[in-house]
């Protein structure tokens, strides 16, 4: 992680009402603030993203579903783990998939393979 960046941003607004009612959802404001973050983090500008956003169409880059906005949580920017470089935009799901398979193409392979040998 680059020097000076820290995780689980959030405005003080939103991180004071966190503390006390822990189940709540973040703010716009939070969002706009995580937002933020994640371009400085990644190195894109607001109109690269908005690009990325625009050139998929608002979905997912491998599922297709919509995303539903730009400052919906349901969006993640995916990114090589070791370069930074940004990939695109994924819903939850499939980038918690990735993760699981630690961007392993060799492995993703084989759960593919898998699941067409065991289709029904």
């Amino acid at each position: 992680m680059p020097k000076g960046f820290r995780r689980n941003v959030l405005c003080l607004g939103c991180k004071a009402k966190r503390e006390r009612q822990p189940a709540q959802p973040h703010s716009i404001g939070c969002r706009v603030t995580k937002l933020r973050y994640d371009l400085r983090f990644y190195d894109l500008t607001a109109e690269e993203f908005v690009r990325m956003y625009t050139e998929q169409d608002g979905r997912c880059r491998i599922c297709r579903t919509p995303l539903g906005g730009i400052m919906l949580k349901k969006l993640n920017i995916d990114h090589d783990h070791q370069t930074n470089k940004v990939r695109g935009l994924l819903c939850r799901g499939c980038n918690m998939g990735l993760g699981s398979f630690r961007d392993n193409v060799q492995l993703l392979r084989s759960a593919v393979r898998y699941l067409e040998e065991t289709a029904s």
